[in-house]
């Protein structure tokens, strides 16, 4: 009988550690931290994206399968590689299909001046302020990285000069400001900042064309599907100012000639 009771605990024994062994083991991705790898972020402009990495570095009118993303178009970024020392990422789309894009077509963030006279530094720190200029509702900029309280921004615009009789200003860039002060990084509010920077380099840039940023802006603001946000008012104080000194300047026109 103590043999028999013997034998059914070696079995069980065995029976235990063989089901043991044949537990799930964790996927290696969580082992390595993949999650950590795969970040959100968004297209800084309209982009071709390619299906085949094969096609990394060709011109987009020589692919055949490839999609156009626009500015602002938020993917997920599932891995990296270097192709002719330019550094792709391979991204995920909400419907799960995957592309491939140029690492510097994608920010992770859009930062869009929401006070008044907000300070920028040539450095992370308040030392090094940048005197010539400060930034207004409606500027915008690229989001590069934080660094001891304070964000690395680039800018892509001229910056309209407050004072009268003064020249555009192109800003120092890539510019320091103070992480979390006067700034939002809702990407409704990016749209009408993306599109502001565009029009000031109508109107600011070598070829000035007042008249297209007149017409640009009457097109968007009455676009049905305007989402008004916290700096869609300063398109529309912009457009009231140009149209409403374009008035005044034909009214004094007609007056001179009488």
């Amino acid at each position: 009988m103590k043999k028999i009771v013997f034998l059914f605990l070696i079995v069980s024994l065995c029976m235990f550690s063989c089901k043991k062994g044949n537990e799930p083991v964790p996927e290696e991705k969580e082992a390595k931290g993949m999650d950590n790898i795969e970040k959100t972020q968004y297209l800084k402009w309209a982009t071709w994206v390619f299906s085949n990495k094969d096609d990394l570095g060709k011109d987009a009118k020589d692919v055949k399968e490839k999609k156009l993303l626009e500015f602002g178009n938020k993917v997920e970024i599932t891995d990296e590689l270097k192709h002719n020392d330019k550094l792709y990422y391979q991204i995920k789309l909400p419907d799960e299909s995957t592309y491939y894009v140029l690492a510097s077509n994608l920010t992770e963030a859009f930062i869009i001046i929401t006070d008044t006279n907000i300070s920028t530094y040539s450095q992370p720190s308040e030392d090094y302020p940048i005197t010539k200029y400060k930034l207004q509702p409606g500027d915008f900029a690229y989001f590069v990285k934080n660094q001891n309280g304070f964000i690395s921004v680039e800018f892509i615009s001229y910056l309209p000069n407050r004072e009268k009789n003064k020249d555009a200003t192109w800003p120092t860039s890539p510019a320091w400001l103070v992480e979390g002060v006067g700034y939002t990084t809702d990407t409704k509010a990016a749209r009408d900042g993306y599109f502001l920077a565009r029009t000031y380099n109508k109107m600011y840039g070598k070829a000035k064309d007042k008249d297209g940023a007149i017409k640009d802006m009457q097109d968007y603001l009455n676009d049905d599907g305007l989402v008004e946000t916290d700096v869609t008012y300063v398109i529309r104080n912009l457009l009231n100012e140009l149209t409403v000194t374009e008035v005044v300047n034909d009214v004094s026109d007609v007056n001179s000639v009488d």
